[in-house]
């Protein structure tokens, strides 16, 4: 320091402890294989990529997405069709009375026509829920795809994660669920995928839903606690490329519901 000054002690420590300007990642190998082995269907691999602290360059364009607008699935137009069905819970007499303060099970289907000519490789389904219905007690339910059962994990409001069937039917089944609670939009989506390429399965040769075959999943949940009597409650689904339903109802009276969706 007596030959120096506090600028140049300081650059000294920077270069002592490997300060690089202007230099992008340091070349650390990657970390051992076996910490980080996820044990997948396919193999572990690790992504490289560059990360640099500072001001941006002038030619770096900083982005800001817009957020996505689920109802845009809805307001798109469709046909209805017997082939997506939604169902609500099943209650006592003729008028289907259900307790309010229980929650309630809703089944989602979609039945592959018999007489397609290829299986199903990818489905997506989207669920418009009624406001009047409490998104936070949201609760998927198992999946089952023709003769493929799912055991999803109790109490989830999401899921996602692989089935790996490669060595009964070719392929890795993909399964992402849950619900936005914001616009109250649950989306289903199953892909099923070559083990090796990553990519969706040629229908033709393989897929989760044979013609003929139907695909059932759902959830429970429980009604709004400002719904009143005499609140009608209804829902959306949609399958896109698919078909979309009838809109179905509930009433609520005197602390139940009447439900009028398929028993």
């Amino acid at each position: 320091m007596a030959a120096g000054s506090f600028t140049s002690f300081f650059e000294s420590v920077r270069s002592y402890l490997g300060d690089t300007p202007g230099a992008f990642g340091g070349g650390s190998p990657p970390p051992p294989l076996e910490d980080y082995d996820l044990a997948s269907s396919r193999p572990t691999q690790f992504l490289s990529f560059k990360i640099r602290a500072g001001e941006p360059d002038d030619d770096v364009i900083a982005i800001d997405p817009d957020d996505p607008n689920f109802d845009d699935l809805f307001g798109l137009s469709g046909s209805n069709s017997q082939n997506v069905t939604f169902e609500g819970p099943s209650g006592f007499g003729s008028e289907n009375f259900v307790p309010a303060d229980t929650a309630l099970p809703y089944a989602i289907r979609y039945s592959h026509p018999g007489d397609a000519s290829e299986s199903v490789g990818s489905l997506q389904v989207i669920h418009q829920m009624d406001s009047l219905l409490d998104v936070r007690s949201f609760t998927l339910g198992d999946v089952i795809l023709g003769d493929l059962e799912l055991d999803l994990p109790d109490g989830r409001g999401s899921f996602s994660g692989e089935f790996d069937f490669t060595e009964s039917r070719g392929f890795v089944l993909q399964v992402t669920a849950g619900l936005e609670t914001i616009t109250g939009v649950a989306t289903w989506e199953f892909r099923a995928v070559d083990p090796i390429t990553g990519r969706v399965v040629d229908p033709a040769v393989a897929g989760f839903l044979a013609p003929g075959e139907t695909a059932r999943f759902g959830y429970s949940i429980f009604l709004d606690p400002t719904a009143e009597t005499g609140d009608e409650v209804g829902g959306r689904v949609r399958a896109p490329m698919l078909e979309l339903t009838d809109v179905e109802k509930a009433i609520i009276r005197d602390g139940f519901a009447e439900s009028g969706l398929k028993p």
